[in-house]
């Protein structure tokens, strides 16, 4: 991903939207994470941005599912949609992540690190 970041335009978007997705893989199978969606979805049934995209239950399932909608946009070129995407995953994530931090002290950080990553994708998708 370092060697693609170094080419603007799509080439630094693409890099920047699969570190975000590892994120989404790594984080979406932790049970405290997961926990934290649940109750962010009890108060908020459907996140904002992602009324076409999540289903009724929430597992580990959840943020990997959203990680490959955002590669499938991205390979049927459309990378406007991808970032759309991203965006509205990044922010339901970084909104739970203080409870994710609460269930369990590993993630303290989670929501510092998404907001690098959406931080990164912006201005990657200044660019395009």
């Amino acid at each position: 991903m370092t060697w693609l970041d170094r080419f603007p335009g799509l080439p630094r978007l693409t890099a920047r939207l699969y570190v975000l997705m590892g994120l989404l893989d790594r984080y979406g199978e932790e049970s405290a994470v997961i926990d934290a969606l649940r109750e962010s979805r009890a108060k908020s049934p459907v996140p904002p941005g992602l009324q076409a995209h999540v289903v009724p239950d929430t597992g580990p399932g959840t943020l990997s599912g959203l990680s490959c909608e955002i590669e499938e946009l991205l390979g049927d070129g459309e990378p406007r949609k991808a970032v759309d995407l991203a965006r509205a995953t990044a922010a339901w994530l970084r909104g739970v992540a203080p409870r994710a931090g609460e269930l369990d002290p590993r993630y303290a950080d989670l929501g510092e690190v998404v907001e690098h990553s959406e931080k990164d994708i912006e201005e990657a998708a200044a660019e395009l």
